[in-house]
């Protein structure tokens, strides 16, 4: 994360660094448990109508 600091935090680059930042022990958690699915679609189109 050396990069953020120097990003401005509007452009795409700042906002994708934040965002990865925010949600880093989540994405660890996903990348040591092979169990999990990377998206939710399964879930998402069970409960639309």
């Amino acid at each position: 994360m050396d990069r953020l600091p120097k990003t401005l935090p509007k452009t795409a680059l700042g906002k994708a660094l934040s965002y990865l930042q925010k949600n880093w022990e989540k994405l660890c958690v996903y990348a040591e448990d092979g169990r999990l699915n990377i998206d939710n679609n399964k879930a998402e189109n069970a409960i639309r109508p």
